[in-house]
């Protein structure tokens, strides 16, 4: 804290929190003897965050360096370490020094790590590359790894991002069944709350880091056949919450419930995130480093890459290009457009994009059956057509 340049008063104020401290364990009922703690930081204190980010400052000093092939990230007590070269041999050479300095650091501020839980990957695109480099760290099952898992989000080798979507996909699989259990066509939750419930546990757990992968490689989203396996979940969960049957179109459930396509949704969180945090010093370096890695890797083709732009710079030209000719939000009039395209030569309710009443409207007042009867009507999919066709009515279909 004093290298820092923190004042004397802070650093005496901390010193007071972290003395004579005293612990004592509470379980079922019975507590443990008092027991002096010396070392570490209160767990559950607001104060315990600041002060390991203070702690582990100089590792991360010590492992960055602008002027040379790697970067380290942290967060809380995760430390990535990022190398980059032409070889991945070379990489991990470059690894076991950074490691070294990271065991001195250690050494010195009474810290330790764990090897046992170490893990590496090589990130490459190139078909031929050869990826199996392993790291000499004793402890260390230095085995690559085919994907891992950084904050939530799913890494892997080629950064498609296909691990981290079927990944999110099983997730709000096992949600879905669990909303199944509370809610069905004819009982359990309103529209109202299986939407509310939906929104805030389902698609903000399977669309989780969305502004890290949902921008592609151009800025301009995934390619469809990648997040095919998020819009199934969601529109299976919206069959529940809407009380449909299972040939009703997700498109139409969607503006139902209005509820945004979900590639819609994850870019659109995904550009606002980048254009909002395009000034931060953390996006400039990002940007940065990002550029020195593609130089690196790219020595030959320089004159080929000039100009080049990361899926984030793309994506806030994208949107500053759209602010300054369009004053309707980007989502909204991206939805509307794919919506229309769909609805073209279909006459139920549901696809008449002249009327501006929302699903929610309709169904203001209405018990869970009445909603989902009104859902069937609405869609054209309803158990009547069944019977009907099963009669062999002329023009009807199951």
């Amino acid at each position: 804290m004093r290298k820092k340049g923190l004042p004397a008063w802070i650093r005496e104020i901390i010193q007071g929190f972290l003395t004579d401290r005293k612990t004592s364990l509470l379980f079922d009922g019975q507590s443990s003897p008092v027991i002096h703690t010396e070392t570490g930081i209160p767990q559950g204190s607001p104060l315990s965050p600041i002060l390991f980010l203070i702690f582990i400052t100089p590792l991360i000093e010590q492992t960055n360096s602008e002027n040379l092939p790697q970067a380290s990230l942290g967060f809380v007590d995760d430390t990535n370490l990022v190398v980059w070269s032409p070889s991945a041999q070379r990489n991990c050479r470059t690894l076991e020094e950074i490691h070294k300095t990271c065991l001195t650091w250690a050494k010195r501020s009474g810290a330790s790590f764990a090897p046992d839980k170490y893990q590496l990957i090589h990130l490459t695109r190139r078909r031929r590359a050869d990826t199996s480099a392993c790291i000499n760290i004793p402890r260390f099952d230095s085995k690559p790894q085919k994907s891992l898992k950084i904050l939530g989000v799913w890494i892997d080798p080629k950064l498609s991002w296909k691990e981290h979507i079927q990944k999110a996909a099983e997730k709000g699989a096992k949600q879905f069944s669990a909303l199944s259990r509370i809610t069905g066509s004819t009982w359990g939750l309103s529209f109202d709350k299986a939407r509310l419930l939906y929104t805030s546990t389902v698609r903000s757990s399977i669309t989780h880091g969305a502004p890290a992968w949902a921008l592609g490689d151009e800025g301009s989203g995934l390619p469809a056949k990648v997040t095919k396996p998020l819009v199934e979940i969601q529109h299976q969960c919206l069959r529940l919450v809407t009380g449909a049957f299972k040939r009703a179109a997700g498109a139409a459930l969607e503006q139902e419930t209005q509820i945004p396509p979900i590639p819609l949704y994850t870019l659109n969180l995904a550009r606002e995130q980048a254009h909002s945090t395009r000034t931060a010093d953390a996006a400039r370096y990002i940007t940065n480093r990002t550029s020195q890695v593609l130089l690196k890797g790219q020595q030959r083709r320089r004159n080929q890459i000039q100009g080049w732009k990361t899926p984030r710079q793309k994506a806030i030209q994208q949107v500053q290009v759209y602010q300054q000719v369009e004053r309707e939000p980007w989502l909204k009039r991206q939805w509307k457009r794919m919506f229309a395209k769909l609805a073209r030569g279909r006459t139920h309710a549901v696809w008449d994009t002249s009327n501006n009443t929302t699903g929610q409207e309709l169904r203001a007042g209405l018990n869970r059956s009445e909603a989902s009867i009104l859902t069937q009507l609405r869609t054209g999919n309803i158990g009547l057509n069944h019977y009907l066709a099963k009669r062999k009515v002329p023009g009807i279909l199951p």
